[in-house]
């Protein structure tokens, strides 16, 4: 059993994981796929390796069989084994690019530290290891998803625990030394990498790792452990076989290694006869899953246990039904572990663990556990299964969210279906529809129906309506139809059982026949018992929606089973109740849809509105982009008469001063700015409780004053309410929309307002601001003694980007401020009194909280 990881843990092994990973990318010579004899090369430094051993002018092969000899002779003979079959790649590598390497290394380990290279040095191998894709496939189980199958059931000492497909050992790797392993690999590959895993976790004599999955050798174990995926494809194989010719054009031995088998053309060096290259499969036993299970099963022990990897098919589909009745009938499953997708690095398939248990702890009785959302990480290259939470609920073993107890009898009545998802649907204490729906079958049609054309139902003309969810024969196409097509004479429910989408939908027969298309299923409606509108409503609802998404199987095209639809609960009353539920839904149903046709008028209005504020954008940026070209093309003639010069006092066609023509562009390009600038929608922020008083002392204070020729004058009366003094004044909204408010108040009238050629010089300017109760509500009122509002802007106040007056062009408009208001429903008053000292000026009133 591993201990957890610190997130800062996991961040330092990763740092130097990549360091380490990138450090080999600038070795030459070699292929991608020939990239992680760098793990070798890493055991190979944890025993002692260093650049000290590649100083003289010796073969580097070499250099290492004569440190082998330093080794602990436990560790002697498998790491030289290792040697042999990364020769043809060492022999690769220069040497000069081998010292650099690790003098990298040894510099590396200095900067984080011996002590820590120690400790962590198994994570550090399994992190960089999952760097290196074997080949093409890369179909390996993670990390985290080992260490949860050898966790799953407790283990005594001296267990027999075997593991064919071994892949990477990784099974090995989370074996406690009390424990007798035995790995079998057929890939030479994923064995060697696999050996050197189990050197990297220290010397065990009861962790043996073979190559080869030799069926002889299975004799009766306490656990097995194995994984279907990690059985090389055949394209896999191709692909291997390519490559040991590749090595035997080069002169490559072909070599039989005792104790090894077959091992690959990359064993080169040892003394041997030749064997052709597609015989280093040839021990090799392509198990699918149903073999894996009854092989598995003949070889436990009477108390032993299994645990399998599956592919989540395995629980529902018809292929492997006589599999799950034999495992259920025989009462050998303990547990089913959905796990979550995505943690499969070489394929999008879903798994689940199966624990089969031949002396189980509860007879008859199967948890299911629901895994499928204990995962970290977020993008699909770093999802990684969150195996030690996962594995809390397993061994606390008591029903919860995530765990159910299921007997043998109800899987049975579910007819051996072994889906998790259905074990966890809520009860709704309803009626299973197949009291009242019965399947209608499709029959061979009679000479006198064989037609080969006819008004054909496709999915398209189902309905998701409470209202209008008959067929409209009218509207119907007419198409060709083959025998095949199920023709229907008669009145009928019809369903999609695809996409978990039911789509309810009546025909009422009135003599006609239509033909029903591909995924549309008929069912017969005892009317008797149900009224149909009623019906229709209950399998519309939310709670019927996922009874569907329980039910329904497969990934990439769910279907729901004619069996499982008639085991849909709905609820259901006496037929003259039921009458009566529909009168009145209708009713709401009417209502509700005149409430959405309100909505649709609305959207329309903020349709309307939004292209008005639009046309008067683009309005502004043409005509300012209009500015720029005319600028530009100004200065290129100018340009071109004085053969590339520009000067500023050089006079333009149209009387003017080229810095001028330089003024107007570079005015242009700004109110571009400022347009792109507020094409963006504003983010309002999550509204919460906020210091009204704090915000505006703070935004006064850090308004930046522009000119010497104004000020701001605020003052905060005594806020009494129920004769209570207050010093905070709390209000909903949020700080960055109410500070956003105020900086646009004072922005506009210092750019607005403050800008009267006709005031005497020294006239001073005021912003006036006032926070005072009023009627039981807090009142915050801004006033300046600027100029008046522009005319023929105040019609428009709030339409994004309107301009007005002659400062107009370098406004920000007051868009935003009634927008913040709005969101926050704020009560505003916008003050337009052109004759008063204080022409221009806000008003908003707050409720306190």
């Amino acid at each position: 059993m591993s201990i957890r990881l610190s997130e800062n843990e996991i961040k330092v092994i990763n740092d130097v994981s990549q360091s380490l990973y990138r450090s080999f990318r600038d070795v030459g010579g070699l292929d991608v796929n020939e990239n992680n004899i760098v793990l070798y090369f890493l055991t190979l430094k944890k025993e002692g390796f260093s650049s000290d051993f590649l100083s003289d002018s010796s073969s580097t092969e070499y250099q290492i069989q004569n440190f082998l000899y330093t080794v602990h002779p436990r560790y002697r003979k498998s790491y030289s084994e290792i040697l042999k079959f990364y020769a043809p790649i060492i022999k690769k590598i220069p040497k000069r690019d081998l010292l650099y390497l690790f003098k990298r290394w040894d510099s590396l380990i200095n900067s984080i530290g011996p002590d820590f290279i120690e400790k962590y040095f198994l994570e550090i191998f399994d992190t960089l290891s999952s760097y290196y894709s074997v080949f093409d496939e890369g179909s390996l189980i993670p990390v985290e998803l080992s260490r949860l199958m050898i966790n799953i059931v407790p283990l005594k000492h001296g267990v027999k625990i075997f593991n064919p497909h071994a892949g990477e050992a990784n099974i090995g790797r989370f074996t406690d030394n009390d424990k007798i392993y035995h790995g079998q690999e057929s890939d030479p590959f994923r064995y060697i990498i696999g050996k050197l895993r189990l050197l990297a976790s220290g010397y065990s004599k009861n962790k043996k790792l073979e190559y080869g999955v030799k069926e002889k050798e299975w004799t009766p174990y306490d656990v097995i452990i194995t994984d279907p995926f990690s059985v090389p494809t055949k394209a896999t194989q191709e692909q291997r076989k390519k490559t040991l010719l590749k090595y035997a054009g080069a002169g490559v031995a072909l070599q039989f290694i005792p104790g090894l088998g077959a091992l690959s053309a990359l064993a080169a060096g040892i003394a041997g006869s030749k064997i052709n290259a597609a015989s280093a499969s040839s021990n090799e036993i392509n198990y699918n899953l149903d073999k894996l299970l009854k092989k598995g099963l003949n070889e436990l022990k009477s108390s032993g246990k299994m645990i399998l990897n599956v592919p989540d098919t395995f629980f529902y589909d018809s292929s492997n039904f006589d599999n799950r009745k034999l495992l259920v009938d025989k009462d050998l499953v303990e547990s089913i572990i959905s796990l979550p997708p995505g943690i499969l690095k070489h394929t999008g398939i879903k798994t689940s663990l199966l624990v089969i248990n031949k002396n189980k702890d509860n007879p008859g009785i199967v948890n299911f556990i629901d895994g499928s959302n204990f995962a970290s990480g977020g993008g699909s290259l770093d999802k990684r299964l969150n195996d030690h939470d996962l594995l809390n609920i397993i061994k606390l073993n008591q029903e919860s969210s995530f765990l159910r107890k299921v007997t043998n009898d109800v899987i049975k009545e579910f007819t051996y279906i072994l889906d998790y998802k259905r074990y966890f649907s809520k009860s709704y204490y309803g009626t299973s529809v197949n009291r009242f729906l019965s399947l209608i079958t499709s029959k061979n049609r009679p000479e006198d129906q064989s037609e080969t054309f006819g008004k054909l139902v496709k999915r398209k003309d189902l309905k998701e309506d409470n209202l209008n969810f008959y067929i409209d024969y009218n509207s119907l196409e007419t198409d060709s139809v083959d025998t095949s097509v199920q023709r229907l004479e008669e009145s009928a429910l019809l369903v999609s059982l695809e996409n978990k989408n039911l789509k309810p939908t009546y025909f009422e027969y009135e003599g006609s026949p239509v033909f029903l298309g591909a995924g549309i299923t008929p069912f017969k409606v005892d009317k008797k018992t149900i009224n149909i509108d009623y019906l229709i409503n209950e399998l519309l609802t939310n709670y019927v929606k996922s009874q569907v998404e329980v039910f329904s199987v497969g990934m990439t095209m769910p279907i729901l089973r004619k069996e499982d639809f008639l085991k849909i609960e709905i609820k259901i009353a006496a037929l003259e109740q039921q009458e009566l539920v529909v009168d009145k839904l209708g009713h709401y149903i009417l209502q509700q849809k005149e409430k959405e046709s309100n909505l649709e008028k609305q959207l329309a209005d903020i349709k309307k509105l939004f292209k008005s504020e639009l046309g008067v954008k683009q309005h502004s940026m043409r005509q300012y982009l209009a500015n720029v070209t005319n600028a530009m093309y100004i200065l290129t003639k100018i340009m071109d008469r004085n053969g590339g010069l520009l000067r500023a006092d050089d006079v333009t066609s149209e009387n003017t001063l080229v810095s001028h023509t330089f003024s107007s562009l570079n005015s242009s390009l700004e109110s571009l700015k400022v347009e792109v600038k507020y094409l963006k929608t504003f983010d309002f922020g999550a509204s919460t409780s906020v210091d009204l008083k704090k915000l505006v002392e703070e935004g006064v204070h850090n308004f930046d004053i522009k000119s010497s020729n104004y000020r701001i004058d605020f003052k905060s009366d005594s806020l009494q309410f129920q004769s209570e003094n207050i010093n905070d004044v709390f209000v909903m909204g949020s700080e960055k929309s109410i500070s956003e408010l105020l900086n646009n108040i004072f922005e506009n009238a210092e750019l607005h307002g403050f800008r009267d050629p006709d005031r005497d010089p020294d006239f001073k300017y005021t912003l006036s601001i006032r926070l005072f109760p009023e009627n039981g509500k807090i009142v915050l009122r801004i006033l300046n003694n600027g100029l008046p509002f522009a005319k023929g802007l105040r019609k428009d106040l709030g339409v994004k980007g309107t301009k007005a007056g002659e400062t107009g062009k370098t406004g920000i408009g007051v868009w935003k401020i009634i927008e913040i208001a709005k969101h926050y429903k704020y009560d505003y008053i916008i003050i337009d009194e052109p004759s008063s000292e204080f022409p221009v000026g806000w008003e908003f009133k707050f409720s306190l909280i």
